[in-house]
């Protein structure tokens, strides 16, 4: 009895409060969770939970392990900043999880990235809308990456969109229907799948393959490596090399799974190990959560360093263009008639120069300005506007001209107004996956 812990001020405590003390101690002796005694003479104590049978009056604080005392203390955090944003939702009478209209996504999305750009804010809204998903359930996130000059300087921000590869999955189900894994995947790739798939083993990356099969018997698979030298985001909540990898396969099993209809072409995380409100450090080719891989990434304040830039080898002289050397493919937005391959070659021939003192004495003449060559797409802009015609012909909402500038805008992160705008900042890998998505939609229409 003289070891036994007495809570003298029990009657004022609420029952949340004495939960909690109760959850601070264990029995001294055998490590049981404690409970409350009464001693009718001196009142209710603390002792263990089989205190009428084992007699234990003593008791210990509970031992959290460092580690863990870390990971308490971001849930806590963590929660806060949930209970905050819920909060913010309830006064405006908005859905905290579960599908929303467009009205309700655009509302929801400015509330949780109230700094993001307009047009990021819609592609996450019209995302949500499309596909039923929403902010609170970690389907998808907007992430800042600040850009720095040579000097270390920040001069702006950069924000994509990304969304958890648990919100692919359930994208995929309702649009391609059910699939399984087979052949106990996603696994580390054995080397002789190395070399059968991808000609020889590397030592030097960490691959896995992930194998699925739909409901009609049809399979695919996919491929994700990462490098074996990359130091990992999130390990301490037990992230590795292997998961990361597993996450990329994974993706691109199910972007290549067969359906009616192709997944939208964002880049897919794992939000297991997502930090939370303080920042991520997220490799931008594949989203994945990991830190000291991709260059533009260097640190936890997600920031992008612009490489010095070489000088450009110098050009030759080159003569302005005359009206019919011009070469009209790519006017996407303006009506017009088409131009054959052979109006095509035609004005594409260079008139023969004028005889002038500079063409005869060319060591005299006077320096020419150089004339910059427009950007080429990566994209062949008449075959995009056949293609975008014949989706659109299938009435789907999905590949409208505004759905289609507001995807590629949330992939590239930049606020094009034209579809034939937005293509050209896409790089050549967005490039052939958008051209993959569209070809696959009209083969499954």
């Amino acid at each position: 009895m003289a070891n036994r812990f007495y809570v003298e001020n029990y009657a004022e405590l609420t029952q949340k409060e004495r939960n909690n003390l109760r959850q601070r101690y264990v029995c001294q002796e055998c490590g049981e969770w404690v409970n409350y005694w009464l001693d009718p003479g001196k009142g209710t104590y603390l002792a263990c939970q089989r205190h009428n049978i084992n007699q234990h009056d003593g008791i210990a604080k509970k031992f959290l392990a460092p580690d863990e005392r870390l990971n308490i203390a971001r849930r806590e955090t963590m929660d806060k900043n949930i209970v905050s944003v819920n909060q913010a939702l309830a006064v405006r009478n908005l859905p905290t999880t579960g599908t929303m209209n467009e009205s309700q996504a655009l509302q929801v999305c400015r509330v949780y990235w109230p700094d993001a750009p307009d047009t990021n804010i819609e592609a996450a809204a019209y995302l949500c809308r499309d596909y039923g998903l929403h902010p609170g359930a970690n389907h998808i996130y907007l992430i800042p990456y600040a850009i720095k000059d040579q000097q270390g300087k920040v001069i702006g921000h950069r924000w994509e969109m990304i969304w958890s590869i648990a919100a692919k999955r359930l994208v995929t189900m309702r649009v391609k229907g059910q699939y399984s894994y087979i052949d106990d995947t996603p696994r580390k790739m054995s080397e002789a799948e190395e070399i059968k798939i991808l000609g020889a083993v590397d030592k030097s990356k960490v691959r896995a393959i992930t194998r699925l099969r739909n409901a009609q018997g049809m399979e695919a698979s996919g491929v994700g490596e990462i490098s074996a030298s990359a130091t990992v985001k999130g390990a301490d909540k037990g992230n590795s090399l292997l998961n990361m990898a597993m996450v990329r396969s994974e993706s691109r099993a199910l972007d290549r799974l067969p359906g009616v209809m192709s997944l939208p072409v964002i880049e897919a995380i794992d939000a297991t190990y997502a930090e939370g409100p303080d920042g991520q450090v997220v490799d931008t080719g594949t989203g994945e959560i990991i830190e000291g891989e991709v260059a533009e990434v260097v640190d936890t304040d997600n920031e992008e360093v612009i490489e010095k830039a070489e000088p450009e080898p110098e050009k030759e002289p080159a003569k302005k263009p005359t009206p019919a050397t011009v070469d009209k493919r790519g006017a996407f937005e303006k009506e017009g008639r088409d131009i054959t391959k052979e109006a095509i070659a035609a004005t594409n021939k260079k008139p023969a120069p004028a005889v002038t003192a500079a063409v005869l004495h060319p060591e005299v003449s006077e320096e020419q300005p150089e004339t910059k060559e427009e950007a080429k797409s990566p994209i062949d802009l008449i075959w995009l506007k056949e293609q975008l015609g014949i989706l659109q012909g299938k009435k789907l909402e999905s590949w409208t001209n505004a759905a289609v500038i507001g995807r590629l805008n949330a992939i590239t992160g930049q606020s094009a107004s034209k579809v034939s705008d937005a293509v050209m900042y896409l790089t050549a890998e967005q490039a052939e996956k958008f051209v993959a998505s569209i070809t696959e939609t009209i083969e499954m229409a």
